[in-house]
């Protein structure tokens, strides 16, 4: 059963429900309580079991009794795990046909082994679940590190390459420094590319989803695919039959994609074939548990490989940054494809066998019609980059708030800048001239940009709100989508995206 420390039960299968003697109406109805079923000098027992999941995570299996419905007792044998903390999910065997086997001796032996064995399953599901926990922590808190150190690293990067640009456009196209300060924006650039891999990882990017059909994201992405895996692989695309749309990324699923393949193509040194499978499916609770999902329709994209397979041993870290078993690398392939399809909703399973292939099977949700609309607006038209209006330009870092009050005023811009959200609000109050637009990062410490930009709004309707960021959290744009009304420059700011960016948001009718 799935219980709390407060003796609520969440969920519980029909073998503990037939022990306590209760109907499931009973348990969906909130009639099936831990604390009513459990006789008082239990109690204190079922305390200590308590605090030994606050301190360490598992209550190792202890005897005690249910009161049933009916009013009878039943002995019982209880160990414990926590899942979130309050939540902890407990595993309860029927004593009765052990102590009515204690009373005829012609059967102890035989009763004592399965007692042993139901023991040993217990302990051993309870090893298995705190390893899966240890395991989820583990990667929840590299994601956390790594998200926070690309959010840096893409301010210092902001930085590098934007005043590496700004240079290269006021050099003559013969000056011998133009080469050395290419190599400075090359590097960056590479360096930016692995920033956006962590932050895939770690789940803090802002995404840019769209109602897709897989099909047709498959079959753009074939000649691609071809490229990659080389004339010595076989590609096998998925049959033309209708599968259901999905609201994703494009960018980001053609990531996952050609990742995949280019791991499938070193499994496969001497030739083979990838696959590429599509189908609808219906999640049940038990299918959807193990991925981590709720249960639903989803679309099923399955790639496969006929390769050398992956080793047991190293199965359970295959989705971790920075672990590779190649000579070279980052290690951020698969775990990029990992945080991508956590970050769209979806799950990932992966199965594999030594000399026999990989498969990996990734489950993304059908897009819901009411929330993810079909329609997409056309972008706007390339326009002019100078402009005459009045910005205000909020942003923590110093040396990236320099960059762009100079980006901005060098193309004509009259910039009124902040260093936080509150100066922000002061400069509001006392501006006399109207401010056209606030640019605004998305993540500052006590107020987000996006709170920002809500109460400049009731101050100065009027305004218009661009956002900057490398990422963004969950406490600003949940699961870091973008809603449809917001727009956004990405980090590293360079001059001309976000100068083509302002001018779109600006001439914006609306």
């Amino acid at each position: 059963m799935i219980t709390d420390t407060a003796g609520a039960i969440y969920e519980a299968n029909d073998a503990f429900l037939n022990i306590v003697g209760y109907s499931r109406d009973d348990l969906e109805q909130g009639r099936v309580q831990r604390r009513e079923m459990t006789p008082p000098e239990w109690t204190k027992r079922d305390e200590l079991a308590v605090r030994q999941l606050e301190r360490s995570g598992v209550a190792p299996p202890w005897e005690k009794e249910y009161l049933r419905k009916d009013g009878t007792r039943v002995p019982v044998l209880v160990g414990a795990a926590t899942l979130d903390p309050p939540h902890s999910i407990a595993f309860i065997s029927d004593l009765r046909a052990e102590k009515r086997a204690e009373e005829a001796s012609v059967h102890a032996a035989r009763l004592a082994q399965r007692e042993t064995a139901d023991r040993k399953r217990a302990e051993q599901a309870l090893r298995d679940t705190e390893e899966q926990l240890r395991q989820s922590q583990k990667m929840e808190a590299i994601g956390a590190l790594a998200g926070s150190i690309a959010h840096d690293f893409n301010n210092l990067l902001s930085v590098i390459l934007g005043y590496t640009e700004t240079l290269l456009g006021e050099l003559r196209s013969g000056d011998p420094m133009r080469e050395d300060l290419g190599q400075i924006a090359r590097a960056g650039e590479r360096a930016a590319e692995l920033t956006r891999r962590l932050l895939a990882f770690s789940r803090r990017q802002v995404l840019n989803p769209k109602v897709l059909d897989l099909r047709d994201s498959v079959s753009s992405m074939a000649r691609m695919l071809e490229r990659i895996i080389g004339e010595d692989v076989e590609l096998v695309l998925p049959e033309p039959r209708a599968v259901g749309r999905v609201f994703v990324d494009p960018s980001q699923l053609e990531q996952v994609l050609l990742n995949l393949a280019v791991n499938a193509r070193e499994a496969m040194p001497r030739g083979g074939k990838l696959s590429v499978e599509l189908a609808d499916v219906e999640l049940d609770t038990d299918d959807s548990a193990e991925l981590g999902l709720t249960p639903g329709r989803y679309v099923k994209l399955v790639v496969s490989d006929t390769g050398s397979g992956i080793e047991p041993r190293i199965r359970t870290r295959i989705f971790e940054p920075f672990f590779t078993t190649k000579d070279r690398g980052t290690g951020l392939g698969l775990s990029t494809v990992f945080g991508i399809v956590k970050q769209s909703g979806g799950g990932i399973a992966l199965d594999s066998e030594l000399g026999r292939g990989t498969c990996f099977s990734i489950y993304l949700p059908w897009a819901d019609p009411a929330r993810h609309p079909t329609s997409d607006h056309p972008p706007i038209a390339q326009r002019k980059v100078h402009g005459n209006e009045c910005v205000l330009l909020v942003e923590d870092d110093e040396q990236v708030r320099a960059l762009a009050c100079a980006i901005l005023r060098r193309h004509g811009y009259r910039v009124l800048d902040a260093a936080s959200g509150g100066e922000a609000l002061l400069i509001c109050e006392q501006a006399k001239e109207p401010i056209d637009l606030l640019l605004t990062d998305v993540v500052m410490p006590r107020m987000s940009g996006r709170e920002l930009a809500e109460r400049v709004c009731l101050q100065r309707p009027g305004t218009k709100v661009l956002f900057m960021s490398g990422y963004t959290d969950d406490a600003v744009m949940r699961h870091g989508v973008l809603g449809a009304e917001m727009a956004l420059v990405q980090k590293p700011l360079m001059p001309q995206p976000l100068l083509a960016k302002l001018r779109e948001v600006l001439d914006a009718k609306g």
